[in-house]
């Protein structure tokens, strides 16, 4: 029994001995916290990593982080990207139980991306006008640029010359060279851009043309009118007529008037560009010979009212000239009046009841022609 007693005793004794050492040896271990960055230096815009390397205190820890740029976080590891360049701290309470600690880390270095860019060329419009538009790109710094062009034929601070795009039309061909200078945060680089501009491409369209003769009946002494029209080449054009009887010019239209009756054939040159084409219309010019505009050729009217300048005689000659010789029966009409109303007039010119009579009988006429003009 005694025995007995002892031997519990002696193990209350190592219980309370190994509860005791284990006790110490928690108080023992400390809280330990460590920390760092996953670089010593990086550039603006890049993600950094700090990290809590914690060990000791009861295993449980929570984390309040802070620092430059206003860092923060409650995780064993916090992400920062910096948008400014300079030196960068953090640092990291941890606290486990009763127990925290607060360490700093070591700091790290952050600079700004070194400024680059790109200048380009739009050759697009090229074979049209000379048109080039020039574009440039920054890229680093701290992503806010300015633009600043120089080059063949720019104008000091012309419009459009300080953005990042410049449209700009050449009155010549050939090699055009473009300065561009790009700033950003106090640093600058300037950026060579080149462009070869050929002649404008001049597109080749077939040459056409027409050539209308003078229209409806034409008598002897009357203005006949030739016409030509280009088409195509170019768009502008250059003429030259050549015919028989007399017919040339350098002109689209032409007139001409004749003594003798027959054919009359003008032939016409037309050039665009390099381009010709001849074309050739004709018209018949009749036996009638139709007067000087002095003339009247209105005999027996200009006898009855006693001058080719009165109003009478004036409708009459128009409604010769814009009908009568406009069509084959009025043009031979025209030409019977021409060989028989001289002596007529010549009848009735000093006998004044003759010439009332006349006169009489072409009133009707002449309200009619007017009514119909």
């Amino acid at each position: 029994m005694k025995s007995s007693i002892n031997f519990l005793m002696l193990s209350l004794v190592a219980l309370l001995l190994c509860q005791i050492a284990t006790t110490n040896r928690v108080q023992a271990a400390d809280l330990s916290v460590a920390c760092k960055a996953n670089t010593t230096s990086t550039f603006v815009g890049q993600d950094v990593e700090w990290v809590a390397l914690v060990s000791g205190g009861n295993g449980n820890y929570e984390y309040s982080w802070s620092g430059t740029d206003n860092l923060s976080g409650s995780n064993a590891s916090v992400h920062k990207t910096y948008s400014n360049p300079g030196t960068k701290s953090a640092q990291v309470l941890v606290t486990s139980g009763n127990d925290n600690t607060t360490k700093f880390c070591d700091s790290i270095t952050v600079e700004q991306i070194p400024l680059t860019g790109s200048c380009s060329v739009d050759t697009q419009n090229f074979n049209r006008d000379r048109t080039v538009v020039w574009s440039a790109s920054g890229f680093g710094g701290n992503n806010t640029y300015s633009y600043q062009w120089f080059g063949s034929e720019f104008i000091e601070n012309e419009p459009g010359s300080n953005t990042q795009t410049v449209t700009k039309k050449y009155q010549t061909a050939g090699q055009k060279d473009a300065r561009v200078q790009i700033n950003s945060a106090g640093d600058e680089i300037t950026l060579h851009c080149r462009a070869e501009i050929p002649e404008p491409t001049v597109q080749t369209v077939p040459l056409t043309g027409t050539c209308t003769p003078p229209s409806g009946s034409i008598g002897r002494n009357q203005t006949a009118t030739w016409t030509a029209q280009g088409a195509g080449g170019a768009g502008s054009f250059l003429y030259s007529w050549t015919g028989n009887d007399g017919i040339s010019g350098m002109q689209n239209s032409i007139q001409r008037k004749f003594q003798t009756a027959g054919e009359k054939i003008g032939t016409v040159t037309i050039e665009s560009n390099g381009q010709s084409i001849h074309l050739s219309c004709a018209t018949y010019i009749s036996t009638i010979l139709v007067p000087d505009s002095g003339q009247s050729g209105c005999f027996i009217a200009t006898a009855a009212y006693g001058t080719p300048d009165t109003e009478e005689v004036s409708t009459l000659r128009n409604f010769r000239d814009k009908k009568l010789l406009t069509n084959n029966v009025g043009a031979e009409f025209v030409h019977w009046y021409y060989n028989v109303s001289p002596p007529i007039a010549d009848f009735i010119r000093d006998k004044s009841s003759l010439k009332f009579v006349v006169r009489s009988v072409l009133s009707p006429i002449v309200f009619t022609v007017r009514a119909l003009q």
